[in-house]
């Protein structure tokens, strides 16, 4: 595995976390429990698999054995049983040898018990959630069907066969956490602890989910084992309500598995994106460009950090949204923008993109007037924009050359700090541009060639956009920019109304 970076800076949670696991025999809510449930909660797309990643790579002392186990790779699977105990059997975390005879004749009964306890699944969940649900316990109505006039009576007869059964295989569940308990004793004597890390659990068909959660609490309930389930505790609550109904006590009902439920923290957000934007190759490159930004000379670096924070802030993105547009903005600079040098184009572009990312039917409303639902007039539009706009020029100036229908050869420019509009006649092999000014009403070409090396033309063109102004110039500005963003696109890019 990859050495991971703390990008987040959760170091101090890592510790602390590690700190109930190895300490958690001083932390169980009661005494009949013997392993230790954690729940780690967060949303989606918040970091909860990259915080794995750290804690599992942080775990060098050999005081944390360490399984992980992704639910969701695995919820095609007709149990939740057998996937899971795969898992932890082909670690290296439990202690027999199959050449040591006994050991292997262990593992042989283990093979056994573990297909009977997988063929159970199925009647043992159904009768546990017949008892959770409608408070009838069928094997204690069996009992007592001789003896009574139970209206489950002539069921219960029939089953009578399937109920036997049950109950050799309830012995074959002893059997098995008997093995698990002789294969994890090592643990208490080296002070060390196994660590099961169930993470995706919230992805699963709820089905799925529900059977991990009773087969951990029911099966592996043993000592010196840990289990940390990564999740969106509010997810999965609606996963198992839609199951057993929207009345359901779903909260509760996690909380029976839970001994402890860690609220992850916010994440620096800031350094995230330094360290992001810092393994784009050709960023580095302008890294230590200087820029008058604002009132002060700033680095590429710094304005671009502080303008994807807000990005981050005005389009409600979680760590796996910034993580999905700073990729495609990666292949967007290794594709055309690594010549713009300057940070306006940067600023552009990495805005679009994230409009694109998390309101694509909004960002075709604007470039290629297409919506699933209605028809918007522009203002409309404007103001379902408003809500995204960022306090920045080169955004106001490029959503203003949007609204223009002109073709760009007809419409007006400024250079920075240099007020006096002009129209573009044509571009020569070196780079100058031969201009209009306006004059007593009348648009009058220039004897004299303007140079915009290093300038921007009314901060929404740059110098290498003019390099194929001949390809452009018929070209609104709308057209241009979605002409540079089409080929970005983003499949799980949600869908707003």
């Amino acid at each position: 595995m990859t050495e991971k970076v703390d990008k987040l800076e959760r170091g101090e949670f890592i510790e602390f976390v590690k700190g109930l696991i190895l300490n958690s025999e001083q932390y169980k809510r009661d005494n009949e429990s013997d392993s230790y449930v954690i729940a780690l909660d967060s949303a989606w797309g918040t970091g909860k698999s990259y915080f794995i990643d750290l804690l599992t790579q942080s775990a060098t002392d050999d005081t944390l054995r360490i399984v992980k186990y992704n639910a969701w790779k695995n919820d095609y699977c007709e149990n939740a049983f057998e996937p899971l105990i795969y898992d932890i059997l082909t670690s290296d975390c439990l202690s027999f040898s199959m050449e040591n005879e006994a050991d292997a004749e262990n593992v042989l009964k283990m093979i056994s018990h573990i297909g009977k306890i997988g063929l159970a699944m199925g009647k043992q969940l159904l009768f546990s959630a017949t008892k959770d649900k409608l408070g009838i316990d069928v094997e204690k109505a069996f009992a007592e069907v001789k003896s009574t006039d139970n209206p489950f009576k002539n069921f219960l007869l029939r089953q009578s066969q399937e109920l036997a059964e049950i109950n050799n295989e309830r012995e074959s569940f002893e059997k098995f956490k008997q093995f698990l308990a002789q294969s994890t004793s090592y643990l208490k004597d080296s002070n060390q602890k196994l660590v099961v890390i169930i993470d995706e659990l919230d992805r699963c068909k709820p089905t799925f989910a529900i059977q991990t959660l009773e087969v951990v609490k029911h099966l592996f309930d043993i000592e010196n084992v840990v289990f940390l389930f990564a999740v969106d505790i509010q997810q999965l609550s609606h996963s198992i309500s839609s199951v057993y109904g929207q009345g359901f006590d779903s909260v509760g009902y996690l909380c029976r598995f839970f001994d402890y439920i860690a609220k992850m923290p916010e994440p620096n957000i800031s350094n995230y994106i330094l360290e992001s934007i810092s393994s784009i190759e050709a960023i580095g490159e302008m890294s230590d460009i200087s820029i008058y930004h604002g009132d002060k000379q700033k680095r590429f670096y710094d304005i671009l950090q502080v303008f994807f924070q807000q990005i981050y802030e005005v389009f409600d993105f979680s760590l796996r949204d910034m993580d999905t547009v700073i990729q495609s903005y990666k292949i967007m600079v290794n594709n055309f923008l690594f010549n713009h040098y300057n940070i306006k184009a940067h600023m552009i572009y990495i805005f679009f993109l994230s409009l694109k990312y998390k309101q694509p039917n909004l960002f075709n409303l604007i470039f290629i007037n297409k919506s699933p639902n209605k028809n918007y007039t522009e203002n409309e539009i404007f103001k379902r924009l408003q809500q995204y706009f960022i306090k920045n020029v080169c955004i106001q100036s490029a959503f203003n050359f949007i609204y223009k229908r002109e073709q760009l050869r007809e419409c007006t420019f400024t250079l920075d700090k240099k007020g006096v509009p002009f129209k573009i006649v044509r571009l020569d092999n070196r780079g100058y541009l031969q201009v209009a000014y306006s004059y007593n009403g009348y648009w009058m070409e220039s004897s004299q060639l303007v140079n915009v090396s290093g300038y921007s033309l009314s901060n929404v063109l740059f110098f290498h956009d003019l390099k194929v102004w001949d390809d452009i110039k018929n070209m609104t500005y709308r057209e241009y920019i979605h002409k540079q963003l089409e080929m970005y696109n983003f499949f799980n890019a949600e869908s707003e109304e």
